[in-house]
């Protein structure tokens, strides 16, 4: 079993998650309290071995809680009483075990007491529980109430690999213990992997493979506690319980042992000074050495084992405890304290005294012995000698600096500094490159190419022109260029939906220009009715009576004397011509709907009626004018569209009519919802007529239900019906609909609901904003910042391209970035600015353009010469810091757009983003529809921009535009693929409700927890808000009646009233507000609500996957085949019988093959594509493609192997090849026979078919996909324009399948795939040719790709909260659906509740005062020479006060760390003492994000260690080698992922001694400075303070006096208990030991642990010697979704390091060379855009060419041939990592 236990566990693949932004947000999950105990107490630096510090362990416990509460987690702590063995460490020893157990106890009854008690306080709910076993049935309630997400556990791998017996066998019971909780259905996130850097929790996720809901665990057997003696009778006087049972076990032992007398009168005073004495004080003054002396002497560990043996078994059994008095177990004993009592004889305080001796009256009392203070077991060591540790604050110091910027604000630190002589032979080196490449200039990365020399006539007259090269060269830049840029136009094509009509800008920055327009305008409407409701509008013109002029009435002026303006002849004119125009076209159309309606009569197919109605009306709107002059008739195409609209109630009427007659009249009611949509906009036409009116009336009485109330034209003309028609609006049969008008508008008309939310007319768009729409409007106008919350499909997107436009007007200089955070995302937004804008630059600006893309792997047009500028936060970063923008280019920004800034909490860039922000120089707009703490960030963001006196509004709309349709996909056990036989008919009045197989999710029903709340984004549509109501009202009590104002009735009245969304929202959020009454009381029916909503399913049943397989009994070599690339060495990871990969959870993955294929089929005949299924999983994206066409093809093969239609066309195509091959070309058809007569009729249409037939056969290809096997639409890409997208696609280095799939209508989209295959996916989706699509997280960022439906396919530990509502608002876009669905396919019914139910998780800030962040500021400040933005950005971060995002950072602690910061900088001799940059400060810097491997490879390479193993590169034989150790100390630096030993993964070799020895050196000095800034920061700001209280129950500890010891100063007092001092150990223990007041955060510092006690996955260094990407997955348990991103990690360290190397060469104060010999083009040569050939294949960097000069020409340049070397040696490693990198695609 336990080789079974182990191997199972061998096979899982944890991930590796931000626990709280990436996976729990505000879920709840359960810690099981043993895990926490075994991992918290394991640290060595807690005594549990001299002595026995129980509060130093209480206070870790306390810590870990407050850590994980201070970032937002939501947790409840779980004991199992059948797991306490879990607790105690594997690498405890023997006589430390019952320490251990005492421990636990101790450690739990202090959560069940006081913290509990501590937490109930503050109005929260309980936050400990203990239970007998996982099979407890009260655990089983616990369950079903609380819902945890997942659960926290330890794996036992804390044990050394020579440990074997009763430790290792711990090591397999934790296992055991997290299957049994996967075995239940729920995650386990590693408690022992816990990293806490900033304000992130990171830890590894296993993820269920089991079935969930099929575990059967047995009930646990738990004896219970029995005592082995009875209870004595203790008096009252005994106040604590710590006193009670130490006073009965100390009795106990007496019992048994009567020669302790000595040492339990001893334990009892030490008992007594745990009351007296304070913390500072119960530190011993004796080394740890003469402490266990004193221990071994007096056998104190014996007699210590003994006592805690029984207070154990008191403590478990809990009789002797009294609730009523004051709980101080925690504090039980100090096993330092007892032994520095038994050292020597020492004097103690009257109090202590007078407690001893009531606690030995005590003992004496209920006991046979008579202990006396003469038995105290004292000066057991009387030689011993208290250690003298002087305070090293004396001696702290720090490097002088300078720095006139800097100094106003270091000033206020008062640091005492020693100065020191700087070395002046190091110069600042200044910053001209791109830091991805040595060629490219750091802005210029785009120049034109240079003009050839002019022609120069040679000695024969003829003309010398540039070389064939050149030419060349020049050719293939302007080709690539004219490629990019037609890829962006069609791009953008797609977007517009036709031909690119962009608005051209003209520059007009007084407003000249607008005003001539406006005056033009006036002039040209004088006389006339000015519009009113916009901006600019203009009022109505007094006459000269002072009155305004009526308006014309009837199309013709009136006389004169009445009032009338006069109108000019000219008007006159231009009136009489603008109506004769109208009335041809009016004739024109008039005709046109008469053939429309005549075709139509011919059709018998009512939803093909339907369709081309709905065309025809789009026709007929456009050409009714839009500003037909004053005073002008109706248009008859006013009309025409009423009685389009009446014709097509007809159909629709008849339509239900067969639902009805069916006996189906339910699944008809959506159809009477158009019916009542069309009659709503018939009634208050201007075309509607009496006829129609009647029509209208009859057919709303055979419904049985009121006339939409709404109002009608004053007049309405008799005007007989263009089409003919017996139909009257009357019919035969009961076509009620059995409700009120009211109660079905709310049930079946939402979706056309009128959705006005204020909306008016404003110059300014070309649409009509809503109300807070107009608010963003007004504040960009005012050039204020603005931040926006608004869901998706809200309308957010005109912000950007307003702002935008406003910059293109006001000048030719301004400049505008837009931020996002994906490159998908610049993309659109940059193809969007292409369709939108387009401007002409003339003379001093001639060169720049309106827009430019910069990301890094690519870029289009000149960063610093355009004026929108659309990038990616690190391309931002690097501009905005960048010495050579700081006077030309930033000074220029006029505007930031940050798009989807949540990104702010993302664990990898999210401290970019905050950097950014603070750095911001100019007015921001901040979009998100997903922020948990809007208030917060708002606030934030607002003091941010106060520094550069910009104000900042936010503006919050919390409604979507249309609704969201929730629903499970439940197909039977038995349905699969294999049933497909062809698509089947689309309903065009489909409902994906319809479909007995889809369950609708009502919100409401996800609501499980009542004490969790309703999320404030929670929304309802109408249908739902009818059906809680209903459900309140049955489930309603006497005690908790629904009040009478919510009844819809009077709500909505009872007259017909058309319901709009605006009231509906009203409605929806009464019903809220008494819902969440009745959450708030635990005996309301609220549970019943949520049970009546959602069917009353039970939890085991939420649990469980309809149609789930067991992993264990499938197979599935076909994974194995996706994630393999390589395909060679998949037999090494295939099983027999068993699972294939565990990694694509096979269970889920087969699940999911099995019944997507129905699932599309169902959204097909429902009418509910296009569909973008989302799974947030790379390879199982491929892996459904590729599934989904292979099954579409094996169905199609079948079928058209027994279709007798299919064999009759092929029969027929044949015959037309032969009959072409043997007649050529096909002739056209005869007019005349043989004998030159005209042919009959009949020969004619004989004719005519068979050219029909030929033609069609013609364009037939056998090999293109059925219609019924595919979800192409070709009506909206025909297959001519599809080949032409396509025609490159062998080039795309895509699968094949791929290409198959765009083919049959299906795509697939996530970062490793080649761009131009994504961006055609994005295209043909839009365009509606593609119908499916599977997708990451890459289309959920603000990709405008609508899809009616969203699928999220599979669980995932990256479906969260958050990314389902970004992926969600896909569906239904605004413009486009009136409705969107969202299906769970193959989630648990309890995933689907949370994911629903959940509230968005709060933004954490990052501390954002890095050590990089300093240097990079320091070299910007001086390259810069002080530009006046290095100035303000400097100003803007130190003035501050609120720093962090949801914490308040103390100024004084902030300005500490960034004086430490530069101290650092100036030891590694990166910056002077004025903070001028000095040696590779520069590229150090590049590797900010990076922090701690860039200073570790600094030091490397300043230190001459580098040098020295590269020294060896040219000659013959050695360079193999030389990479191979350089490889290996990369690898140790960059990429670092720590392992277990026993985790079977290959292990990295250690640094080389003397590397390690080097950054060991490098470590102390960091340790030494930080530790300085501890001490100092303690000493000036809490050398008042009392460090006593436990950071998460606050309970004080001793007594509350201050220390008059001299240390510790900086660490934590509960640590000293455990006999540290100021002296640490190391950069964790510094930054986790040190005082709660002291702000330290352990991630800022640079700092690379090189000990050998760490081991490290050799993934890199394996993957450098062998390629293989199987490997890294077989051998390093790296996830094959992760393997791709971690390489190109590394390659981009690569590249940035060899350029770093090459210009400081060229720059540097030694060069050698001549610069322009770096680049392989002339100066003044085009830098191309690099094509972007997808993240899974490899860019080339331009070769760097490199020639050595003449032993003699280096001595004299002075170069350091060493560093020339270790450049070399770099750029072969270099080239041979990337030649593997491409070989294999990642």
């Amino acid at each position: 079993m336990s080789a079974d236990t182990l191997r199972w566990y061998s096979m899982l693949f944890p991930y590796r998650v931000d626990l709280i932004g990436d996976y729990a947000g505000t879920e709840h999950f359960l810690i099981d309290g043993d895990s926490l105990i075994h991992h918290v107490l394991s640290d060595p630096r807690i005594d549990f071995s001299t002595g026995f510090q129980l509060l130093h362990a209480v206070y870790a416990v306390e810590s870990f809680l407050a850590d994980l509460t201070r970032r937002k987690c939501f947790f409840h702590v779980v004991f199992f009483e059948e797991h306490r063995h879990l607790a105690i460490s594997g690498r405890a020893k023997a006589k430390e075990v019952e320490k251990w157990r005492f421990a636990r106890e101790a450690v739990k009854n202090h959560l069940l007491h006081t913290v509990n008690e501590a937490v109930e306080e503050t109005g929260e709910e309980t936050l400990v529980y203990t239970f007998d076993g996982l099979g407890d049935e009260r655990f089983a309630r616990f369950l079903e109430v609380k819902r945890p997400y997942f659960v926290m556990a330890h794996d036992g791998d804390d044990v050394d690999d020579d440990v074997e017996g009763a430790a290792c066998a711990e090591h397999v019971e934790a296992k055991k213990a997290i299957r049994r909780f996967m075995e239940m259905g729920y995650n386990v996130a590693l408690i022992n992997q816990i990293e806490f850097i900033d304000s992130k929790v990171f830890t590894q996720i296993l993820e269920t493979h089991s079935i969930p809901g099929d575990a059967v665990i047995d009930p646990p057997i738990i004896e219970q506690t029995t005592l082995s003696t009875p209870l004595p009778s203790l008096p009252e006087n005994l106040d604590s319980n710590r006193a009670r049972i130490t006073i009965a076990a100390i009795a106990r032992v007496l019992a048994e042992d009567s020669d302790s007398a000595s040492l339990a009168a001893t334990y009892l005073l030490h008992t007594s000074l745990l009351e007296q004495f304070p913390l500072s004080q119960r530190g011993s003054r004796f080394s740890a050495a003469e402490l266990q002396k004193c221990n071994d002497t007096a056998n104190v560990d014996a007699f210590l084992g003994k006592v805690l043996t029984h207070a154990t078994e008191l403590l478990s059994n809990g009789e002797i405890l009294d609730d009523d008095l004051e709980d101080d177990l925690h504090d039980f004993v100090d096993g330092r304290l007892l032994l520095s009592v038994m050292m020597k004889e020492i004097d103690y305080p009257e109090e202590a005294k007078t407690r001893f001796g009531q606690l030995v009256d005590v003992l004496n009392k209920i006991s046979s012995s008579s202990l006396s203070v003469d038995q105290l077991k004292t000066g057991v060591v009387p030689d011993a000698q208290e250690e003298t540790v002087k305070d090293s604050v004396d001696k702290d110091s720090v490097l002088a600096f300078d720095n006139e910027v800097f100094n106003p604000y270091l000033e206020r630190l008062k640091i005492d500094e020693q100065l020191e002589i700087e070395d002046t032979t190091d110069e600042s080196v200044s910053q001209r490159y791109h830091w991805h490449n040595a060629n490219k200039p750091l802005i210029a990365t785009r120049r034109l190419p240079p003009k050839p020399p002019p022609p120069q006539p040679s000695g024969k007259g003829n003309m010398r022109m540039i070389d064939r090269n050149t030419r060349r060269r020049m050719g293939r830049l302007r080709k690539k260029d004219q490629q990019f840029y037609s890829q962006m136009s069609r791009y953008a094509q797609s977007l517009t939906g036709g031909a690119l009509n962009p608005e051209k800008v003209i520059a007009d920055p007084t407003g000249t220009n607008q005003k001539k327009k406006l005056e033009k305008e006036l002039k040209e409407a004088k006389g006339k009715k000015e519009v009113k409701g916009g901006k600019n509008a203009k009022p109505e013109k007094p006459t000269k009576g002072g009155k305004p002029e009526k308006p014309v009435k009837g199309g013709k002026p009136e006389k004169p004397g009445k009032g009338a303006p006069k109108l000019s002849k000219a008007e006159q004119i231009k009136l009489k011509n603008a109506e004769a125009k109208a009335g041809k076209g009016a004739e024109a159309l008039q005709k046109l709907w008469t053939s429309v309606w005549r075709e139509l009569e011919k059709f018998k197919d009512d939803e093909a009626i339907i369709t081309r109605l709905d065309d025809f009306i789009k026709k007929v709107q456009k050409a009714i004018p839009t500003n037909a002059p004053a005073g002008a008739s109706v248009h008859e195409g006013v009309f025409v569209e009423t009685e389009v609209r009446l014709y097509k109630v007809m159909v629709l009427q008849n339509i239900y009519n067969r639902y009805c007659t069916e006996g189906r009249k339910s699944d008809g009611l959506p159809t009477v919802a158009q019916i009542f949509e069309e009659s709503r906009k018939i009634l208050p036409s201007l075309g509607l007529t009496k006829p129609i009116h009647v029509i209208i009336k009859n057919v709303f009485k055979c419904l049985k239900i009121e006339l939409p109330n709404v109002p009608v034209p004053a007049t309405v003309p008799d005007k007989r019906l263009s089409f003919m028609t017996k139909w009257t609006g009357k019919m035969d049969g009961d076509l009620g609909i059995g409700m009120s008008s009211e109660e079905f508008q709310l049930e079946y008309f939402g979706p056309f609901m009128d959705r006005n939310m204020d909306s008016a007319p404003d110059d300014r768009v070309p649409f009509e904003p809503d109300g807070w729409q107009r608010k963003v409007l007004d504040e960009l106008d005012s050039e204020n910042s603005v931040f926006v919350v608004a869901p998706t499909s809200a309308g957010k997107t005109f912000i950007s391209f307003h702002a935008m436009k406003k910059v293109l007007r006001s000048d030719d200089n301004g400049v505008l970035v837009y931020v996002a955070p994906t490159k998908a995302l610049v993309n659109q937004i940059a193809a969007e600015v292409i369709s939108r804008f387009s401007k002409d630059y003339r003379y001093a600006n001639a060169g720049k353009t309106v827009w430019a893309i910069h990301t890094g792997d690519y870029h289009m047009n000149k960063p610093e010469e355009c004026q929108i500028l659309i990038t990616v936060p690190q391309i931002l970063s690097t501009m905005l810091l960048s010495p050579v923008n700081a006077k030309r280019w930033t000074p220029r920004l006029k505007r930031i757009i940050y798009d989807e800034i949540h990104s702010i909490g993302n664990s990898e860039d999210g401290a970019i983003w905050e950097q950014l922000l603070l750095l911001s120089p100019c007015p921001i707009v901040a979009l998100s529809a997903t922020v948990g703490n809007p208030g917060e960030l708002s606030q934030w963001l607002a003091a941010t921009q106060s520094k550069i006196n910009t104000k900042l509004t936010m503006v919050q709309h919390p409604y979507r535009y249309s609704d969201l349709r929730k629903f499970t996909f439940n197909p039977d056990a038995a349905e699969t693929y294999k049933s497909f036989k062809g698509l089947g008919r689309l309903r065009k009045f489909g409902a994906v409700d319809q479909d007995s197989r889809m369950a609708t999710v009502h919100p409401v029903a996800a609501i499980t927890n009542p004490n969790n709340g309703l999320p404030d984004d929670l929304s309802l549509e109408p249908r739902d808000c009818l059906t809680l109501y209903r459900a309140m009202v049955a489930v309603s009590t006497p005690e908790f009646p629904v009040p009478t104002d919510l009844d819809y009735k009077k709500a909505f009245g009872t007259t017909g009233m058309v319901i709009k969304k605006a009231d509906v929202i009203v409605w929806e959020a009464d019903l809220k507000s008494q819902l969440r009454k009745w959450m708030k009381d635990p005996r309301s029916p609220f549970m019943d609500v949520v049970r009546k909503v959602g069917g009353g399913r039970p939890l085991a049943e939420e649990r469980r996957l309809v149609g789930l397989v067991h992993a264990e009994k499938l197979a599935d070599p076909e994974i194995v085949k996706i994630i393999d690339p390589e395909n060679k060495d998949t037999e090494k990871i295939e099983t027999d019988g068993e699972e294939a990969y565990i990694d694509l959870d096979v269970s889920r993955t087969a699940y999911l093959r099995e019944k997507t294929l129905p699932l599309l089929q169902s959204l097909h005949t429902a009418n509910a594509l296009p569909a973008i299924l989302f799974s947030y999983d790379r390879l199982l994206c491929e892996y459904l493609c590729k599934h989904l066409v292979n099954q579409l093809k094996e169905a199609e093969t079948k079928w058209r192997a027994s279709d007798p239609k299919w064999k009759a066309l092929m029969k027929q195509y044949e015959d037309y090849l032969i009959k072409k091959k043997k007649a050529g070309k096909y002739k056209a058809p005869k007019l005349t026979s043989q004998d030159g007569d005209k042919l009959s009729k009949a020969e004619l249409a004989r004719e005519a078919a068979e050219t029909e037939g030929s033609t069609l056969l013609e364009s037939f290809d056998p090999e293109d996909p059925s219609a019924e096997f595919s979800f192409a639409d070709f009506k909206k890409h025909p297959k001519s324009e599809l080949d032409l997208d396509l025609q490159t696609s062998d080039r795309w280095h895509t699968d094949p399948i791929f290409i198959q799939g765009l083919r049959r209508g299906i795509g697939v989209h996530h970062s490793g795939l080649n761009r131009r295959y994504r961006q055609a996916v994005e295209m043909l989706f839009r365009k509606g040719y593609l119908r499916v699509v599977i997708s990451t997280e890459t289309l959920a960022l603000g990709i405008n790709m609508p899809c009616k439906t969203v699928v999220f396919a599979g669980d995932n530990v990256h479906l969260t909260a958050l990314n389902y509502r970004q992926a969600s608002g896909r569906a239904g876009r605004r413009g486009f659906d009136l409705l969107g669905n969202v299906i769970f396919h193959g989630v648990t019914q309890e995933k689907v509740h949370r994911l629903i139910s959940s509230r968005l998780p709060s933004l954490m800030g990052h501390f954002p005062i890095t050590t990089g962040l300093v240097l990079r500021l320091c070299i910007l400040l001086n390259n810069s020479e002080q530009a006046e933005f290095s100035k303000q950005a400097i100003g803007g971060l130190l003035s501050q006060n609120r720093l962090v995002i949801g914490e308040e950072a103390v100024p004084e602690q902030v300005l500490h760390h960034l004086r430490f910061s530069i101290d650092f900088l100036r030891r590694q001799k990166l910056i002077n003492g004025n903070g001028g940059p000095m040696n590779f400060a520069t590229f150090t810097s590049h590797l900010y994000y990076i922090e701690s491997a860039a200073f570790s490879f600094h030091t490397l390479l300043s230190s001459g260690y580098l040098g020295e193993i590269c020294a060896d590169v040219n000659k013959p034989g050695a360079q193999a080698q030389v990479i191979e150790d350089l490889m290996l100390v990369f690898a140790n630096i960059f990429g670092r992922k720590p392992c277990s030993k026993r985790s079977g993964i290959k292990l990295l070799p250690p640094l080389p001694e003397k590397a390690r020895k080097i950054l060991e050196e490098q470590n102390k000095t960091t340790l030494d400075l930080y530790s300085t800034y501890a001490r100092t920061f303690s000493s000036r700001f809490c050398k008042d303070e009392v460090d006593n209280v436990l950071p998460f129950s606050k309970v004080q500890c001793g007594r509350n006096s201050a220390s008059s010891a001299p240390l510790p100063k900086a660490r934590s007092q509960f640590f000293a208990l455990s006999g540290h001092t100021d002296k640490f150990e190391s950069i964790p223990d510094l930054a986790s030991s040190i005082r709660k007041s002291v702000f330290l955060d352990g991630s800022s510092i640079p700092y690379t642990p090189v000990n050998l006690d760490e081991t490290l996955n050799s993934y890199l260094l394996e993957f450098f010697r062998h390629g293989s990407l199987t490997r890294m997955t077989t051998d390093h348990r790296i996830r094959p979704g992760d393997r791709w991103f971690y390489l190109k990690d590394f390659s981009v360290v690569l590249g940035i390091i060899v350029t770093g190397l090459t210009v400081y060469l060229k720059d540097g104060p030694r060069a050698w060379f001549d610069p322009s010999k770096l680049s392989g083009e002339e100066e003044g040569g085009e830098l191309t855009a690099k094509e972007d050939i997808g993240e899974d294949e490899m860019e080339e960097e331009e070769e760097i060419e490199m020639v050595e000069t003449a032993e003699g020409e280096m001595e004299r340049a002075k170069a350091p041939r060493e560093l020339f070397r270790v450049l070399q040696a770099v750029k072969a490693l270099q080239t041979e990592f990337e030649e593997k990198f491409r070989n294999v695609n990642a």
